[in-house]
């Protein structure tokens, strides 16, 4: 997914395969860039059933459900944050624990996302956990991902 923060910051996440086929870590590719920031990094920072969870996460944002404030996959190196709405606009916050600069703070990338914005994500990632989901009963074949 693309996503263009408050302060013009271009942001790409996206999963883009698994540790192994035997496993349930996905590698995540997570790249950034402008107002001088500069990086690009992929990491197995996810599992399977974390990406279902952030799917819901999201889907409850989108349907105006109460939600957790905060989702954060095991590996704790990216944080997610839903601060309520402001004129109709999700108010999320990611949060990068990955060194991006020395002083090991944490890069907070502010967005403020329409409905259609946040279904798109949401479908984004739908089609990536169908595609690498582990279980072939609850999906079919694996690997196919939906329309």
């Amino acid at each position: 997914m693309n996503l263009t923060t408050i302060n013009n910051i271009h942001f790409n996440f996206q999963i883009v395969g698994k540790e192994t086929p035997q496993e349930d870590w996905l590698h995540v590719k997570i790249s950034y860039q402008g107002n001088g920031l500069l990086h690009s990094y992929t990491d197995p920072s996810m599992m399977t059933n974390e990406l279902k969870e952030l799917i819901d996460w999201l889907t409850s944002i989108y349907l105006n459900h109460q939600t957790e404030r905060r989702f954060t996959p095991i590996d704790q190196m990216i944080d997610f944050r839903f601060f309520g709405y402001k004129e109709g606009l999700a108010k999320i916050q990611i949060q990068l624990h990955y060194q991006y600069n020395n002083s090991g703070d944490a890069l907070r990338l502010n967005f403020m996302l329409n409905k259609q914005e946040v279904m798109q994500w949401i479908k984004e990632l739908k089609r990536s956990y169908y595609y690498y989901s582990p279980s072939l009963l609850e999906y079919g074949l694996r690997g196919v991902c939906p329309p």
